[in-house]
């Protein structure tokens, strides 16, 4: 006799009731049960707190998925916004920064890296207003690298502000068209703050008049050193190339500030003069349309662009 072998008690009964080993099973479902057996597990479901608890768990991972979502998105334009700063593409990045906001609106990294591409947009309220918000509750600073990123734009802000009276003294020779005067103080300015972009504006339009085209372009393309994305400053540097007799480069510089500027007096102002010198009258018409209603920024009104089309004013004669 093999003393291994099981005893009756530990065999399995073929063919017999899942529960209790009963052969009298119900045929017919895919689980054997004897009747009584079915009878009762169908009299106990699951318990209520037990279903609800699933559905509270199901729910929390449903929540978990979206979050990492937006957790993942952000993560990915937060990076992005960085590369378009690398690249000095500040119009790119300021549109990369404020979409972590809006989805994190708390994300101080993003609000910090939002102030730099503000002030190399030459966007100064907006900068301020920001540089504002992140001194009421200064935790930035317990990080050194965004420490030193706001308070390298204070400086340069500060810097403005020094220069205000200069600069009043400069725009004052300016309007009152002694454009050598206006030039020799808006190079000092330049000279010593790079990135004061009114004065740098002001400069290349004082030598455009003084028809220094080729000192005008290099302002522009200095200007553009820190910021390829600058709309003011690629409207001017299309200007200029109007100036230079390069029209169809001057077009598509004015098609990118349009584009990076839709909602701008200047930029729209530069897209009719390049669309006009370009021989499309259409199209200076319909930038000139969409001035309507929009407020002067620079000194690039509608009226001027009007009277050069209805006018036929050669820009170079100017």
């Amino acid at each position: 006799m093999n003393e291994n072998a099981p005893t009756e008690e530990e065999q399995d009964i073929p063919d017999a009731c899942f529960q209790c080993n009963s052969p009298d099973y119900e045929p017919g479902y895919p689980v054997k049960l004897c009747k009584t057996c079915r009878k009762r597990f169908s009299r106990y479901p699951l318990k209520k707190n037990i279903l609800l608890g699933a559905i509270g768990l199901g729910i929390l991972f449903a929540l978990s998925v979206y979050k990492f979502k937006d957790q993942f998105k952000a993560a990915i334009t937060f990076e992005k916004g960085l590369d378009f700063a690398d690249n000095r593409e500040f119009i790119s990045a300021r549109a990369a920064f404020y979409q972590v906001l809006h989805l994190y609106p708390a994300h101080e990294k993003s609000k910090v890296h939002l102030l730099r591409a503000y002030y190399f947009n030459g966007e100064l309220e907006q900068a301020i207003a920001i540089l504002n918000e992140l001194d009421k509750n200064p935790t930035y600073k317990m990080n050194p690298d965004l420490e030193e990123e706001v308070e390298s734009v204070r400086e340069m802000w500060l810097k403005d502000n020094k220069q205000h009276q200069e600069f009043s003294k400069g725009t004052g020779y300016f309007m009152d068209n002694r454009f050598r005067e206006a030039d020799s103080i808006f190079t000092k300015i330049v000279h010593e703050n790079p990135t004061n972009w009114w004065a740098s504006q002001f400069l290349s339009i004082s030598l455009r008049q003084e028809k220094k085209n080729t000192e005008a372009l290099a302002e522009c393309n200095r200007r553009l050193s820190y910021n390829h994305e600058q709309p003011s400053a690629l409207a001017e540097k299309a200007i200029v190339l109007l100036m230079l007799k390069k029209d169809k480069e001057a077009l598509a510089l004015a098609e990118q500030a349009n584009k990076l500027s839709p909602l701008s007096s200047t930029t729209l102002f530069t897209l009719g003069v390049a669309r006009y010198c370009n021989n499309d009258i259409t199209g200076a018409k319909e930038a000139l349309s969409q001035m309507d209603g929009l407020g002067t920024d620079s000194f690039h009104p509608a009226d001027s662009l009007n009277r050069i089309i209805t006018q036929h004013i050669n820009l170079r004669n100017l």
